[in-house]
């Protein structure tokens, strides 16, 4: 089902105490009985996060925040339409809308956060939410360093939260089909994976612009170094700039790289080489890479190789014979296969795997199944630690291709021995008074 800000509020069945979700209608609890839900980042994915909130029966969205006011103004309008029509009472008001996320994560009666904001906010806003002990739905990637990524894994496990990475197609009965293919061997051993991730284009420079009425412009900068506002340095367009993202690369990439992980069961590790090669814009707005490839080799395990010149997805190649499952933007459903997966022979996909194979866990629903598990405390479809590696690759695979040489990275530790250069670029200082604590 294809939905918009308009649609994505599909209406209750009037009167009879269900909702329509997914196609399946769910008896509704009662608001008071709901996991109470807060968004973070209402843009184009937090708008489509909120779609998946709202739709989730046992949770109740009660307030929205984001720096620009025009589309928190918008949230708070789509909720409170969504459930003035599930109550069927005609008006509805209890959502409260915010600029500042600290105001929010502040209030005792919320339960759980979705994070949708850019990349260069999730580390300060899930570990302020951790703290204040609400258990955090984030977008992908999980941090924009490798450091910011530990000090959520961290902050996790010291505050005992439940945690839960918007890596979709883990939610997904396809993926998940031809991961167990993969990781009981249908293939052999796996040997190669090759996973193709989407170039990007030279960004011409930008004039500098006034800064919207509607825009919280040094709020949106946050921890970011300051710089002139133009539009293109904000909604929808943020990823092409290294202060606020890895580009494609830690974008989409962090969705196949996390496919490739949990296919392999190498979700609890990291390699322990990596080397590549790109091309960086000069004199351009952007400053990511436009086109390139890295090479990441685990120890006793596959090399897996990123690159902008395959087809998105992911290619296992093992000594038995090879599958391709074709990626694309994971859409609300939870739908990203885009084609058909291939195989080295048809017959391979058609398996059937034995009462002893390897099951990997089943989610149909990404945001229903992070509602479930706030209930219950159970380890969510996508933990921290399965995110925070799967973004590592990329961030890996940006240094390598930026100092466009071979380093060897110590998988425990998280650091490059003896390599003072790429070492630095593990984490970015913040600017004041925005500080990791």
């Amino acid at each position: 089902m294809k939905y918009n800000r308009r649609t994505f509020m599909r209406s209750a069945l009037t009167g009879t105490g269900l909702l329509l979700a997914n196609g399946r209608a769910w008896a509704v609890p009662a608001p008071s009985e709901r996991i109470t839900v807060a968004s973070i980042g209402v843009g184009g994915m937090g708008m489509t996060d909120l779609g998946g909130m709202l739709r989730t029966p046992e949770a109740q969205v009660v307030a929205v925040c984001d720096v620009d006011s025009k589309r928190r103004e918008q949230a708070k309008f789509s909720i409170e339409n969504f459930y003035s029509e599930e109550q069927a009472k005609g008006s509805y008001k209890g959502c409260e809308q915010y600029g500042d996320f600290r105001d929010l994560v502040a209030r005792e009666d919320i339960d759980a956060v979705v994070i949708a904001t850019p990349d260069h906010w999730h580390a300060l806003i899930a570990i302020e939410a951790l703290k204040a002990g609400k258990d955090v739905y984030c977008e992908k990637p999980l941090a924009l360093t490798i450091d910011e990524g530990k000090a959520i894994v961290k902050a996790v496990q010291r505050y005992g939260r439940v945690f839960q990475l918007g890596t979709q197609n883990r939610s997904n009965p396809l993926v998940r089909r031809i991961c167990e293919l993969v990781r009981n061997g249908v293939i052999g051993r796996v040997k190669r994976v090759q996973v193709g991730i989407p170039p990007l284009s030279v960004t011409p420079p930008q004039p500098i612009m006034p800064v919207p009425e509607e825009l919280d412009y040094d709020m949106w900068l946050g921890p970011a170094p300051w710089a002139p506002y133009t539009k293109k340095r904000c909604h929808g367009t943020f990823r092409i700039i290294s202060d606020y993202s890895g580009g494609p690369v830690t974008d989409l990439g962090t969705h196949y790289m996390d496919v490739m992980q949990w296919a392999c069961g190498l979700e609890e590790t990291g390699p322990i080489s990596v080397k590549g090669e790109g091309v960086f814009p000069k004199n351009a707005f952007n400053d990511l890479l436009l086109t390139g490839r890295f090479f990441c080799q685990y120890e006793d395990g596959p090399l897996v190789e990123g690159s902008t010149d395959y087809i998105q997805g992911c290619r296992f190649e093992g000594t038995e014979g090879w599958i391709f499952l074709p990626l694309g933007f994971p859409g609300p459903e939870s739908n990203p296969v885009t084609k058909v997966p291939e195989a080295s022979d048809p017959l391979l996909l058609d398996v059937e795997l034995g009462p002893d194979a390897v099951r990997l866990r089943k989610n149909d629903n990404h945001h229903a199944t992070f509602i479930n598990c706030v209930r219950t405390r159970r380890e969510t479809a996508a933990p921290v630690e399965a995110g925070h590696h799967a973004t590592n690759l990329c961030h890996l695979g940006n240094i390598a291709m930026r100092l466009g040489r071979s380093l060897k990275w110590d998988p425990v530790q998280e650091v490059f021995p003896d390599d003072a250069e790429a070492n630095a670029m593990l984490s970015r200082a913040m600017r004041s008074p925005w500080r990791l604590s």
